[in-house]
């Protein structure tokens, strides 16, 4: 096993991945997946959106089995209030934190022993609905901030806004049951050149660690984690 899955003391190690995978390849790796993953699949009703699916889970289970020196069919998960995926087993030498995120083709995922985390990545378009997400997400002041800039590098901040959201209430647990217009991600404080902590309802969470990655081109992510990571590493993932 090569050293990068052997997680060191606070590093998190973040993987991408292409989920356009042969149809014939994921045809035969449908086996890698669980009961309720399979019915899952099934209920999508287009084929791009079930083979994205498809390959997203089998991509996650060959990267843990490889963190955990296991095969992907005998990882279990279970699933928080929020639907958000936790293992169950195989038990590791240290307990294992994952996250995974995915929009058209592309996925991201997290993977960490510092604490629970969330990931989100989000592909930049020109068609962005600004002007109808803005309310349903931004707090007046970020609101304000946005519709001052030139109408591209709008799109791009608001999904920069969206992301940091979106992963810190992901490492939370809480999926959108927390409100996006509670949480303050324009002026969250730095912690170091990269590093910075949202606020809720104006108080500062300085237990969580947020951070934007450089993940692809056209692609805009964030990271969220409990704790302060050492080292954060960006890969690409791909199956043998």
């Amino acid at each position: 096993m090569q050293d990068f899955y052997k997680l060191k003391a606070g590093s998190v190690g973040v993987w991408t991945a292409s989920l356009e995978l042969p149809t014939d390849a994921l045809s035969d790796l449908r086996r890698l997946l669980s009961g309720d993953e399979l019915e899952r699949a099934d209920r999508f009703h287009f084929d791009r959106d079930r083979l994205r699916y498809i390959a997203a889970r089998v991509l996650l289970r060959t990267l843990l089995g490889r963190y955990l020196d296991c095969g992907p069919t005998s990882i279990r998960f279970d699933y928080g209030r929020h639907g958000k995926p936790a293992l169950v087993s195989p038990s590791a030498q240290i307990e294992l934190f994952f996250n995974l995120s995915h929009t058209h083709d592309f996925a991201i995922y997290a993977v960490t022993a510092l604490g629970p985390i969330g990931v989100d990545v989000e592909r930049v378009r020109a068609d962005f609905p600004i002007e109808e997400i803005i309310p349903q997400f931004c707090l007046p002041s970020e609101a304000d901030a946005l519709r001052r800039l030139p109408a591209p590098l709008r799109n791009e901040r608001a999904l920069a806004l969206w992301t940091r959201k979106e992963a810190y209430c992901k490492a939370q647990g809480l999926g959108l049951s927390l409100d996006p217009r509670r949480i303050d991600a324009l002026s969250g404080i730095e912690d170091g050149a990269s590093v910075f902590h949202l606020s809720v309802d104006g108080v500062i969470d300085r237990t969580l660690s947020v951070q934007d990655l450089g993940v692809s081109p056209g692609y805009i992510a964030t990271l969220a984690v409990f704790g302060r990571p050492s080292e954060v590493t960006v890969r690409p993932l791909t199956l043998p």
